[in-house]
């Protein structure tokens, strides 16, 4: 019975100790809020041309957001299992409407999704399934 106490202190105080440090850590990382720059982060450059085209991106292998061709990027990150964010899907698509085909605004603002945490085939999946724009 002692060794089974011992045993659950042991875990408790080991899950405490990870608690603190990744308290700790949280608190060295600086988080985006809204209006915020985004920072400099290189991204992998779209194999497709027409995304690359829309973007104003050459071939190279990676880009940032300082090198799309506008003059606002609206960033969306999202999860590909997201529920929310594939509901939103269709607002963005209709958005991304509203800005080309008004010439006030088409060239001038580019709307992209960053994919985390999943593989070039889910990603190309999700954009088969929610964007009419689907390229790839």
């Amino acid at each position: 019975m002692t060794r089974y106490i011992l045993l659950i202190y042991s875990f408790i105080l080991t899950l405490m100790c990870w608690g603190f440090t990744g308290i700790s850590h949280a608190q060295d990382i600086k988080l985006i809020k809204a209006g915020d720059i985004f920072p400099e982060t290189p991204l992998k450059t779209p194999k497709h041309p027409k995304e690359r085209k829309y973007l104003g991106l050459p071939k190279d292998n990676t880009f940032t957001l300082k090198d799309i061709k506008a003059d606002l990027v609206l960033v969306e990150i999202l999860s590909v299992y997201c529920p929310s964010c594939q509901r939103q899907a269709p607002a963005y698509n209709k958005l991304f409407d509203l800005i080309e085909n008004d010439p006030d605004t088409r060239g001038r603002i580019k709307i992209m999704g960053i994919a985390v945490g999943k593989g070039a085939v889910e990603v190309k999946d999700f954009n088969q399934k929610y964007s009419k724009y689907s390229i790839s």
